[in-house]
């Protein structure tokens, strides 16, 4: 999405507008993802196709450059590619003592959302399945019981060496 001056000086407010090229993009990430491709191989996928990532002055992803699976993870749960624009969810508060401050959720109650329904990119059934996909495989990682994952080791992590100190599979 792109946010370009509206041609009226006098409300110089910026206004979204769909990038056709930018939304081929997100597209074809959502499909790959509901596909069963890794958010590692969409990124890979897109690096060697020499697409640009958001923010990036370089292509490939070599010193933090390119796509990296962490942004295609946020752009699977981004809902402004639904056409819903949400404000309001954060706030900054000082931290007591220092100089710096940190950024406190609010209650849900007092977000603002706004649906856009011209400025949806991903359609509703694409988004349902990428969302289905995403909290099967992603979700289930949190939450499990210590033990049950894929290498699980019944005293791993219990045993400590008497030499190194270190833990013992």
């Amino acid at each position: 999405m792109l946010f370009r001056s509206p041609p009226d000086p006098e409300h110089p407010r910026k206004r979204s507008v769909i990038d056709s090229d930018q939304a081929a993009v997100v597209l074809r990430v959502f499909r790959a993802f509901a596909e069963g491709v890794s958010l590692k191989k969409i990124a890979a996928m897109l690096n060697e196709d020499g697409l640009r990532a958001p923010h990036d002055g370089g292509l490939g992803n070599k010193n933090g450059h390119g796509w990296g699976h962490t942004t295609i993870r946020a752009m699977l749960s981004n809902e402004r590619y639904l056409g819903r624009f949400t404000w309001n969810q954060s706030k900054w508060v000082r931290v007591p003592g220092r100089m710096s401050r940190r950024r406190v959720m609010r209650p849900q109650s007092e977000w603002i959302t706004q649906e856009h329904p011209e400025l949806a990119i991903v359609p509703q059934e694409l988004w349902k399945a990428a969302q289905s996909r995403f909290r099967r495989v992603h979700a289930s990682a949190r939450g499990r019981p210590v033990g049950t994952g894929r290498r699980a080791r019944l005293v791993s992590g219990l045993l400590r060496c008497g030499v190194c100190g270190g833990s013992m599979t």
